[in-house]
């Protein structure tokens, strides 16, 4: 490969990898916002955050509806078209001057994340071999880290020095900035002639043919359900048990933002070399006892930033490996495979913050822990069952789960 193939294929990477970036973006900024936009409107804050749950919904509904059409029509039109719907919801927030405006714009934000991330990932077989799939998808999914430690402390201080409008209006722009560019750079996806004639039905019915698909995305969604009964009130708990305003406690959200980069970057070379559904049993495992011994034994500010990060890293450190296993499942029906992964991840955080704060509410930050090391454990069972007792797929087993 030369320097120009080299570059170009970079180029694509970071193409992709905005397609996470611009959405966590965005609700980052209506996160750190939700104080401004409840002056602004005269609406609670728990009320304005419930644009950020309806834009998750969006998301986990969307995603596996579009995804046997990204079948049929290739998943560059449906990454680029995703790119220009969020800037149009970027942009819509700058200008919104009613609640029912903003409704209807985190519809459109949750609709452009459903198009763009689960397939922006499935991108990567167009682009790399299966061999470099946990490397190329670390890159990509390392979007959603960056987007927490760079993107939103961007967007809250251009909202802070220009107020809250600018921040939806630079990040649409520069959003609108890379579909121009994946429009021009991402090639068009390959759609064998045999895809087209799939029904819309019959691609779910071909994706849960494979008798490994259904208890991995049951063991991804116990996974993340753990993980974010713990990750949702992540920053309560350092604020609380250390009695930390919002601003002291920001820097050692990003130091944990930093073991979560560390983590999903570290995860895609150990991917690449080692048994995959075993690399989900181990770093499961690991994270549910960190978040244990975190949540049950407080024994100082910086011991606690440090298990955070580690918790964190843990967890992301996983993504790759789980990424490469839904992308190497089918070449038929790859998008609708990466939909319904992406479904489950929302419904995992949906659940996990539901979840965890009842456990917070009735038993306190101790108990999340116990909750989260359960699941876990959970989560490592079904994966080790998938490694271990499933043996007859249309693919090889062997051939899926690692080399």
């Amino acid at each position: 490969m030369n320097h120009k193939e080299t570059s170009l294929l970079i180029l694509r990477l970071g193409v992709l990898m905005t397609s996470l970036f611009s959405y966590f973006t965005a609700v980052g900024i209506l996160s750190a916002l939700l104080v401004d936009l409840s002056k602004e409107f005269g609406i609670s804050v728990a009320g304005i955050g419930q644009l950020i749950t309806i834009s998750l919904i969006t998301v986990g509904l969307s995603a596996p509806l579009i995804g046997p059409f990204s079948d049929r029509i290739g998943r560059k039109r449906i990454v680029v078209s995703a790119q220009i719907i969020l800037a149009l919801s970027l942009w819509g927030y700058g200008v919104s001057n009613s609640l029912t405006a903003l409704i209807g714009f985190s519809l459109l934000l949750g609709l452009g994340g459903g198009m763009g991330m689960p397939f922006s990932l499935a991108l990567v077989s167009d682009y790399f071999t299966s061999h470099t799939y946990g490397r190329a998808l670390s890159i990509i999914h390392s979007g959603q880290p960056i987007a927490s430690l760079m993107g939103v402390p961007i967007g809250a201080f251009i909202a802070d020095r220009l107020g809250w409008h600018w921040s939806f209006f630079i990040l649409g722009t520069f959003t609108l900035g890379t579909a121009l560019v994946a429009q021009i750079v991402l090639l068009p996806s390959v759609v064998p002639p045999g895809e087209k004639k799939l029904s819309f039905f019959s691609n779910f019915i071909e994706a849960f043919r494979h008798q490994s698909f259904l208890p991995i995305i049951a063991g991804n969604t116990l996974l993340n359900i753990g993980h974010f009964a713990v990750a949702t009130y992540l920053a309560a708990f350092l604020r609380q048990t250390y009695s930390l305003s919002i601003w002291q406690v920001a820097p050692f959200l990003l130091m944990i933002g930093v073991g979560q980069l560390a983590g999903v970057l570290a995860g895609g070379p150990v991917a690449d070399k080692l048994n995959k559904t075993k690399i989900l049993i181990v770093t499961q495992f690991f994270a549910g006892l960190t978040s244990f011994v975190l949540m049950g034994w407080p024994k100082g500010l910086f011991f606690s930033v440090l298990l955070g990060g580690v918790f964190m890293g843990f967890y992301s450190s996983n993504r790759p490996a789980f990424l490469s296993l839904m992308v190497s499942l089918s070449d038929r029906v790859r998008g609708t495979v990466m939909g319904i992964q992406a479904t489950s991840n929302r419904l995992g955080q949906a659940l996990g913050a539901a979840s965890g704060g009842l456990v917070l509410s009735w038993l306190g930050y101790s108990y999340l822990g116990v909750f989260c090391i359960v699941l876990s454990l959970l989560a490592s069972a079904v994966f080790f069952y998938v490694s271990y007792f499933i043996k007859e797929t249309s693919y090889p087993i062997n051939e899926m789960v690692g080399n």
